[in-house]
């Protein structure tokens, strides 16, 4: 019976379970979908192992509804009534398929369509295309994906047909259908006509165009005139398909028009055959001023400033020679006047003034009226006038005094400073004034040019000397210079002067002076002489040499701290002072060793700002160069291990080391180096524990030290320290003494000997005779760490100890024996004769052992009444004593219960026997020999280094039980 009526709208999994079953005579049965659904999982495993109550029959059905795709073309591209535009030039328009996505991801879905031809535009214009046939196409749209491009080539109408999936078929949805276009290439009818004068003949063209496409459309045309190149121009035509343009050429000859490219909204660049169109022309004559143009009134102005005429440049076009008709009107008067057979198209008309005017001045206005060609031909002119303003009022000039003197027009200005010379103007500004520099008389005269605003104005003089007014202009005319007012002169005021002192050192070609050498740290100053309107400022520069404190060669504080200070302003420092005296004297640096140069930059004084000075002189020094000595430096040179130090015994020299002392020195030799050998507990002030020596004559920058034993020896035992005291090199130069800060530190100028007591070695006990297993001690004497050498049966070795005990475990037989005991590295040494010293050498015995019955473990019956014998075999060396013990037989109990136990001593022999007469275990418990003695395990016997050491014996009754 199928289930119709059920609708499945939503997509997802349905499961449908049947609950009852109802006949026609009312009976209803009650159906469970899990008939076992109270039993537990054990008991429903157990069921269907069994096969109990298994039924085919179903009562749940599962559905699984699917969705349906929905897929139609791009609403945004494909519009009813909008059909999409297809160009001729283009290889397609894409088509876009838009769909809701597969949620599912079933797999992808085949979408149908097809394609409707419009052949209407078919093999018609350009780059027309062929006749297309109805075709159908199946597009692929993958479940992940909403959008499927796809390009088409052919106008027509495209139309989805249907969808299909998977599982079931989709839904085509609005727009389903997509019309597409052609578009053909714009088109151009141009047609030509000429436009006649009637006295001229043609003077132009007309070209009437009408268009096919889209506006707005451009039409790309050339004109070509006569003896020219080709011009290209457009014609833009924004919203309509008929255009008319007229050509007016202004030249002579023939002159041809030609279209050739056609573009609107769609295509650009459609070629055009034409149509060209050539025609000789003869344009009307016509006349005009060149004047400027006047912005703020625009007018064409020009001016006159002296005499009866004016002249005036009037341009031609057409064909000449012309015949020009012009009149010239001053207030209430109007003359005309005709200038005939003008041949150049550039004429300079000359107009009379008027008397009225050119007394006094005024304003001409001069109109061209009219004109007539070669041909006869005239014409009225309608162009700009020209207006003549006629001025005859002179601008003037000349300086004008600083002071009211004879001397009043002469100015002494700062070296390098210009200065402003004041004029005074008449007439119509802006001016323009011509004027002269002359340095001094046998100079050559220089010409300058200003341009000023104002009547009250200053004219720029940048360097001393004589300058004069030559001639000025006005806006509008040439004018004069005032008589006895065209001069005015600039002198320089002295500026100040400064140098170092001619004595301060000897003169070099460079300029400089060179001061006498001077060691590190000696005070040295040398005066600087000035002049000037005091007081006078003064700038120097002191260019030092580079420095770092990790390069000092030695480790004098103060130096160290001024070099420093020195090292923070950098190589070069400035420095300025203010002196009110003609001279000053200047401390010069010496904190650094190097070449010291000091140049003075800059100086000022009360009327002049500070400069900066350029060239350097032997006659005014300004450069002072020194060189100051290093120090003479010295150092112990390092040795291979910082960490470790050279060390010696009481009563060495330093000649007992491995390795000399090495120092390493710097300045100029021969050296003289004095040291002090002091004890750590020694004070800087007290001469007991300490000795100071000197060395002379030290040729080379490294030199081994050598105090032997007899001229010094370490006393007593501690930390020592070889120190430089001071060092003096060839130039005199001498370091400051150490402080005493740092007698007692690690420094490269200090060297720490480690002075030892000489090791030695004692035994703990007095004992000779050690067993195996036991520890065998030593004390040591001195300082750590110790150095032991010992031999073992033979065999060499050493060991390096850093406490005061030396021990070693007993672990075989042999015979140890100490040889000698040095500190590290083998020093203060002391051998060990055995001969002499018997406690240095210790002899390991093995530990004894024993064996029951040749080591037999085993089970002797003993019938009742006789009795075994039992036999002990010992190793070692007699005489031994052992202690036995008699149990209950292990093999019949658990814990067996010592029924006996005996102790036997002084056995001389390697055999022992008993004789037994009862049942029970026998076993060895402690064991002596003359050396050593072991404890044997009772239970486990065998487990012991010793080997078998238990007997059982058991009754014949017994085991028979």
């Amino acid at each position: 019976m199928p289930l119709s009526s059920i609708d499945l709208e939503q997509p997802g999994n349905y499961t449908y379970a049947l609950e009852s079953v109802t006949d026609a005579c009312g009976n209803r049965v009650a159906v469970h979908a899990d008939r076992h659904a109270g039993l537990s999982l054990t008991q429903k495993a157990r069921k269907k192992i069994k096969g109990d109550g298994e039924s085919t029959a179903t009562y749940q059905q599962s559905v699984v509804v699917h969705t349906r795709r929905n897929v139609a073309f791009d609403s945004r591209q494909c519009r009813p009534g909008h059909p999409l535009a297809l160009l001729r030039n283009a290889k397609g328009i894409e088509l876009t398929m838009q769909s809701s996505p597969d949620l599912e991801q079933g797999g992808d879905w085949d979408v149908k369509i097809s394609f409707e031809p419009d052949n209407s535009a078919a093999g018609k214009g350009l780059w027309a295309r062929e006749a297309a046939k109805p075709t159908e196409m199946q597009l692929s749209l993958p479940a992940h994906s909403s959008r499927v491009p796809f390009t088409v080539d052919k106008p027509g109408t495209y139309r989805i047909d249907d969808i299909t999936g998977p599982f079931c078929a989709g839904e085509v949805g609005s727009p389903w259908t997509c019309e597409v276009v052609d578009v053909p290439p714009p088109t151009a009818d141009i047609n030509f006509s000429s436009i006649e004068d009637r006295c001229a003949g043609p003077v132009g063209v007309k070209a009437m165009s009408v268009l096919t496409g889209n506006p707005p459309f451009q039409l790309e045309y050339e004109v070509t005139k006569e003896g020219r190149h080709p011009e290209r121009k457009v014609r833009t035509i924004f919203d309509q398909t008929r255009d008319e343009l007229d050509f007016r050429p202004d030249v002579d000859g023939a002159v041809t028009y030609k279209f050739v490219k056609l573009h609107d909204s769609n295509y650009r660049g459609i070629p055009l055959d034409g149509p060209s169109f050539t025609q000789v022309f003869h344009p009307l004559s016509s006349a005009e001023f060149t004047a400027p143009i006047r912005a703020h009134d625009d007018r064409a102005v020009m001016q006159s400033c002296s005499g009866k005429q004016a002249e005036a440049d009037v341009r031609f076009s057409g064909a000449g020679p012309w015949d020009l008709t012009y009149s010239v009107r001053a207030a209430d008067s109007v003359e005309t006047k005709v200038v005939e057979g003008i041949t150049q198209s550039l004429h300079t008309l000359k107009i009379d003034i008027p008397k009225s005017v050119a007394a006094s001045g005024g304003l001409v206005t001069v109109s061209l009226v009219k004109i007539r060609d070669a041909r006869g031909c005239e014409k009225s002119l309608a162009t700009r006038d020209l207006n003549v303003e006629v001025r005859r009022v002179q601008p003037s000039v000349g300086f004008l005094p600083i002071k009211a003197d004879k001397a009043g027009r002469h100015l002494e200005v700062l070296q390098g400073k210009p200065a402003k010379l004041p004029i005074r103007l008449s007439g119509q500004g802006p001016w323009h004034v011509d004027y002269s520099w002359k340095a001094n008389e046998s100079a050559e005269e220089v010409d300058l040019t200003a341009s000023v605003q104002n009547v009250d104005a200053e004219l720029l003089a940048e360097h001393p000397g004589l300058y004069k007014i030559k001639q000025i202009r006005d806006n509008h005319c040439p004018g004069l210079v005032l008589q006895g007012q065209e001069d005015f002169r600039i002198s320089v005021r002295p500026q100040p002067h400064v140098q170092f002192a001619n004595d301060a050192g000897e003169s070099a070609r460079n300029g400089s002076l060179i001061r006498a050498p001077v060691c590190r740290g000696q005070p040295d100053s040398v005066d600087i002489v000035m002049s000037g309107h005091f007081p006078v400022d003064v700038e120097y520069e002191h260019i030092a040499p580079s420095w770092s404190a990790s390069s000092e060669p030695e480790a004098a504080a103060p130096l160290a701290s001024a070099a420093h200070e020195v090292s923070l302003h950098g190589k070069r420092r400035k420095t300025a002072f203010t002196s009110a005296l003609g001279s000053t004297n200047l401390e010069l640096s010496t904190a650094l060793p190097g070449w010291h140069t000091y140049v003075i930059n800059s100086v000022g004084d009360a009327v002049y700002p500070p400069s900066r000075l350029q060239e350097f002189s032997t006659e005014s020094p300004r450069r002072l160069e020194q060189m100051v000595l290093p120090l003479p430096g010295a150092s112990f040179a390092s040795t291979s291990s910082k960490h470790r130090k050279p060390s010696l015994c009481v009563g060495d020299g330093l000649n007992r080391l491995e390795s000399p002392p090495t120092l390493k020195l710097q300045g100029q030799a021969p050296f003289t180096v004095s040291f002090e050998v002091a004890h750590a507990g020694s004070s800087s002030t007290s001469s007991a524990g300490s000795y100071r020596f000197t060395r002379s004559g030290i040729k080379t920058n490294e030199y081994k030290l050598d105090l032997g034993g007899k001229e010094f020896a370490f006393s007593s035992k501690g930390l020592w320290s070889v120190r430089i005291v001071q060092i003096t090199d060839a130039n005199k130069c001498e370091t400051a003494p150490m402080q005493d800060s740092k007698r007692s530190g690690q420094d490269d100028k200090t060297m720490v000997i480690e002075v030892a007591e000489t090791a030695d070695i004692a035994p703990v006990s007095t004992r000779e005779d050690y067993c195996i297993g036991e520890m065998v001690e030593f004390s040591l004497q001195g300082s750590p760490p110790w150095t032991v050498s010992y031999e073992f049966n033979g065999k060499s070795a050493q060991a390096a100890v850093t406490t005061a005990e030396f021990s070693r475990v007993a672990e075989k037989p042999g015979v140890l024996t100490i040889k000698s005991v040095a500190h590290q590295q083998n020093q203060c040494r002391r051998d060990v004769d055995a001969r002499v010293s018997q406690d240095m050498v210790k002899t390991i015995h093995d530990l004894p052992n024993v064996r029951i019955s040749e080591g037999n473990h085993f089970v002797e019956d003993l019938r009742e009444g006789n009795q075994a014998e039992i036999i002990f075999n010992f190793k070692g060396v007699p005489p031994f004593s052992f202690t036995y013990q008699r149990t209950e037989p292990v093999d019949t109990h658990a814990r067996p219960k010592v029924l006996e136990t005996n102790t036997v001593s002084g056995i001389l022999e390697k055999k022992y026997s008993i004789w037994a007469a009862v049942e029970g275990t026998w076993s060895v418990t402690w064991l002596q020999d003359r050396w050593c003695q072991v404890s044997l395990d009772f239970h486990s016997g065998a487990a012991t280094p010793l080997g078998k050491s238990r007997l059982a014996i058991m009754n014949e009754a017994h085991s028979d039980s």
